[in-house]
C-alpha cells in the first residue's frame, strides 16, 4: 500500500478498492525525507559489458542528441555513483544522424550500466515504448536526453515506487514545482492550452508534459503494449490508460531548467501534439474511468 504519510489531495480510499488517486502531491519536505533515506517498435540492442539486473531502468529517448545526451548521462552516473548498480540507462536512440551513440560510448564507465537501444520507428512515444520492451528492472523512468529535470528526483520517484505507488509523475505546476527561468510566452501559452485540454481526458494532474514519469514495470510493460501514439503527446494516452486501470499515481514536484537545443518545435511539433491529443481522446473515450 502507498505510504498515506505522504499527503494526499484526494480521499484516504483503500488500497483494495483499486481507486486512481493522480491529484496527490508530494510535499517537498516530504520529498527531501525520503531521498534521504501490444505494438512494440523494432530494435536491437547493443549492450555493455555488467549483466546485473538493476532496480532502476532509466529510458532516454535520444534524436540528434550529441551535443546534450553526455552531460545528461554524466550527471545521472554522479547522483548514482554510490549505487552504481541501483540503476541501468537506456539510451533509445531514435534515427539518429549525428553522433549520439558516440556520445553515449565516451560517457560509458564501469558501474553505471549503460546500453543502446535502435529505435527504428519514429517519435518520441515509439522511442520510450521499444525502451520499456527491454526494461528488465522492477522499477523504470523516462526522461529527456537533457539536464531539464535534477536527477536527484529519481531516486526520490524510486523510493516512492518501493512504498507502493504505481507510478510518479513529474510536475512543474504541483505545490512546490517551478521553472527555473520562465519560458516564452509562445511556449507558456501554448503548453497551458495543451494542459487544460488534456485534463479533459487525463483527470486532476497538474502537468502532463514534465519529462519525468516513473512506473513499476510490470504497470508500464501494460500499459506502452496497449498505447498507439508514437509523437509527443503520447503522455497524454500513458496516463488516460493509467486512469482507466484505476492505477495509484503521485505527482512529484519539480524544478525545471529549460535546456536548449530542444527537438521540439513549438510550431511544427505543436500542431502535431494537438491532432495527436484528439486521436488520444477518441481512442480512450470509452474506457472506464474514475472522476
Amino acid at each position: 500500500m502507498p505510504d498515506e504519510s505522504v499527503q494526499p489531495r484526494l480521499d484516504r480510499t483503500p488500497r483494495s478498492s483499486r481507486t486512481i488517486r493522480t491529484r496527490r502531491v508530494l510535499k517537498p519536505q516530504r520529498a527531501s525525507a525520503m531521498l534521504r533515506t501490444s505494438r512494440l517498435a523494432p530494435v536491437d540492442i547493443l549492450s555493455s559489458a555488467v549483466p546485473a539486473v538493476a532496480d532502476l531502468d532509466v529510458i532516454i529517448p535520444a534524436y540528434n542528441e550529441e551535443l546534450r545526451i553526455g552531460e545528461a548521462l554524466e550527471a545521472l552516473c554522479r547522483q548514482f555513483s554510490a549505487q552504481p548498480g541501483r540503476i541501468r540507462i537506456l539510451v533509445v536512440d531514435n534515427n539518429s544522424v549525428d553522433s549520439t551513440v558516440e556520445a553515449v560510448d565516451r560517457v560509458r564507465r564501469h558501474g553505471v550500466r549503460i546500453d543502446i537501444v535502435n529505435c527504428r520507428t519514429p517519435g518520441k512515444g515509439a522511442a520510450v515504448r521499444a525502451g520499456v520492451a527491454h526494461a528488465t528492472a522492477p522499477y523504470i523512468a523516462y526522461v529527456d536526453a537533457d539536464t531539464s529535470v535534477p536527477p536527484k528526483v529519481l531516486a526520490t520517484g524510486l523510493a516512492l515506487l518501493e512504498h507502493g505507488w504505481d507510478g510518479v509523475v513529474g510536475s512543474r505546476r504541483a505545490l512546490g514545482g517551478r521553472y527555473a527561468v520562465a519560458q516564452p510566452l509562445v511556449r507558456r501559452v501554448g503548453s497551458r492550452v495543451f494542459n487544460l485540454l488534456a485534463r479533459t481526458i487525463v483527470g486532476p494532474l497538474s502537468d502532463t508534459q514534465c519529462g519525468m514519469k516513473m512506473f513499476r514495470r510490470e504497470v508500464a510493460g501494460d500499459l506502452f503494449a496497449e498505447s498507439r501514439i508514437d509523437g509527443f503527446a503520447f503522455d497524454v494516452e500513458i496516463l488516460a490508460r493509467a486512469r482507466a486501470a484505476n492505477l495509484s499515481l503521485m505527482e512529484l514536484p519539480i524544478t525545471w531548467t529549460d535546456s536548449t537545443g530542444s527537438s521540439f518545435a513549438p510550431v511544427k511539433h505543436g500542431i502535431a501534439s494537438f491532432r495527436e491529443i484528439a486521436r488520444v481522446h477518441s481512442m480512450t473515450r470509452g474506457l472506464s474511468r474514475v472522476a
